[in-house]
């Protein structure tokens, strides 16, 4: 059910209608993905050892599950957090479409660099059967967590397209859960690479490039 705007309309046209409605399916996407991709990073690093005690395959299949279920979860309060819509801002939208296009390009850079393996934490689950490599060049010489900062560039911009309160509540709860990740990966990867990843850490920023030096 698309939810009623803030301020009080006309009936609106069918072009309104078909966009509030565009906008009433991205928020609900938002809403049934987001919350399910950070309780599978919450369940894989703060236990990495019981995980590879049991096993990747097991793993998986416990986690996606998990996974399934909070999204069906969100769906069915779907109503509740998407019960109000703000009235179009277009200058609010355009800044949205700037912040996701610029978390697309970053996106584009450290595809480049990572692995599928890596992404879905092979090396965490099985450091043996799949080492890996501390990635230190390309975008991650200028910043350490580049999928980090794309994927909060980019929640940001996504809501400030819909323009749902609950998106943007979402996004600051995904901002915080992402932060506490970092840390918990972080202390993880100095336990795996030792002096190597404390010497990176000194030498490249965790979020953001630094600024160059003027002369």
């Amino acid at each position: 059910m698309i939810p009623k705007k803030n301020s009080a309309m006309l009936e609106p046209s069918p072009i309104e209608s078909y966009f509030d409605g565009l906008r009433y399916f991205m928020a609900l996407m938002f809403v049934i993905a987001i919350p399910p991709g950070l309780v599978f990073w919450f369940l894989i690093h703060p236990f990495i050892r019981l995980w590879r005690r049991i096993g990747a395959a097991s793993t998986y299949m416990i986690t996606f599950g998990i996974m399934v279920l909070v999204g069906i979860g969100m769906y069915r309060i779907r109503e509740i957090v998407l019960n109000r819509a703000y009235d179009m801002n277009w200058w609010v939208f355009a800044a949205g479409i700037l912040l996701f296009s610029f978390s697309r390009i970053i996106a584009v850079q450290w595809r480049r660099k990572l692995k599928f393996g890596i992404l879905f934490g092979f090396p965490e689950l099985d450091p043996q059967g799949h080492p890996g490599v501390l990635l230190r060049d390309g975008i991650y010489g200028k910043i350490r967590h580049p999928r980090y900062t794309e994927g909060a560039l980019g929640l940001l911009g996504w809501s400030l397209i819909v323009q749902y309160p609950a998106l943007y509540y979402l996004t600051l709860a995904s901002w915080i859960g992402i932060y506490f990740i970092v840390i918990i990966e972080e202390r993880e990867l100095r336990r795996r690479w030792g002096k190597e990843y404390e010497d990176y850490c000194a030498q490249v920023p965790r979020f953001f490039p630094k600024w160059p030096k003027t002369v």
